[in-house]
């Protein structure tokens, strides 16, 4: 015959064995509560949305022209950004931003694109000829009409710092940054 004591322990368990199921389920339910808070986190951050749309990565020289000389009032070849190795980027991707050290903007130009918002005559053009990928280059250039001291004084004058950065405009990323003295 069965007592209450002998019953009580088979329907309850003994002290040892009390604790594990509470525990057990406290543990599930903490890994089912941070495994959907990740889910959801992650959609409502659209973290999902971008993936195939990565930066690009490459490794390129931004060089001044040696032979520049602003007072020149013919087409003069400003510097140039040559494309050493990695990802290309597409020609109508291309933005070359040229910058005083300070950020103060001198021209902001997709390839093909002039610019003669610079003083009353001058025209700055960046050219390429495909798409940027290795051993290519981007010329920038600049063009006076008239009298030939335009330049004097501003900010692309001989001996002037600027920063040249080009932006690969479908993933919105400066993928070179760099200043070089004209």
């Amino acid at each position: 015959m069965m007592d209450g004591k002998s019953i009580r322990k088979k329907l309850i368990g003994s002290d040892d064995e009390r604790a594990v199921s509470p525990v057990i389920g406290v543990i599930l339910m903490v890994a089912i509560t941070v495994i959907l808070a990740a889910v959801i986190a992650a959609m409502v951050m659209g973290m999902g949305d971008d993936m195939g749309n990565a930066a690009p990565t490459l490794d390129a020289d931004v060089s001044a022209n040696s032979d520049y000389n602003s007072g020149d009032s013919n087409a003069d070849e400003i510097a140039y950004i040559s494309h050493k190795s990695g990802d290309t980027i597409s020609n109508g991707d291309i933005l070359v931003n040229i910058r005083t050290p300070d950020g103060k903007s001198i021209a902001s130009l997709g390839a093909g694109e002039e610019s003669s918002d610079i003083t009353n005559s001058t025209t700055i053009k960046v050219t390429t000829n495909n798409d940027f990928d290795a051993g290519s280059t981007i010329t920038i250039e600049e063009s006076t009409m008239g009298s030939s001291s335009y330049l004097d004084g501003s900010d692309l004058e001989n001996g002037k710092t600027v920063k040249v950065q080009l932006v690969d405009t479908e993933t919105d990323t400066t993928v070179v940054d760099s200043e070089i003295e004209l």
